[in-house]
């Protein structure tokens, strides 16, 4: 079961890959496709709640990384790297910390 560490490590791999292109124009013509992805989303979310010591650090790990995929998802990514890893190394320590 990926835990708040896991979705950082995650996040950071993904990095490396070319953004998902035609993700956006897939879900405009098949809007059903968010009713998956939401309920993933949502049970992800769930299970690191119930996992984690600190329910709002595991919610807000999750939507800092949620939001950077969208960003880069709709091609609005305006970090500069070195805010991108500033942000990244914050969840870092926030995942690592005890509590």
């Amino acid at each position: 079961m990926p835990g708040m560490v896991q979705m950082v490590d995650l996040f950071v791999a993904e990095q490396a890959l070319p953004p998902p292109t035609g993700v956006l124009a897939a879900l405009a013509e098949n809007p059903e496709l968010l009713v998956p992805v939401s309920r993933f989303k949502r049970r992800l979310l769930d299970r690191l709640k119930a996992n984690a010591k600190d329910e709002n650090r595991a919610l807000a790990v999750f939507l800092a990384l949620e939001g950077m995929r969208s960003l880069r998802l709709s091609d609005t990514d305006r970090l500069a790297p070195a805010e991108r890893e500033a942000v990244l190394g914050f969840l870092a320590m926030l995942t690592a910390a005890p509590g």
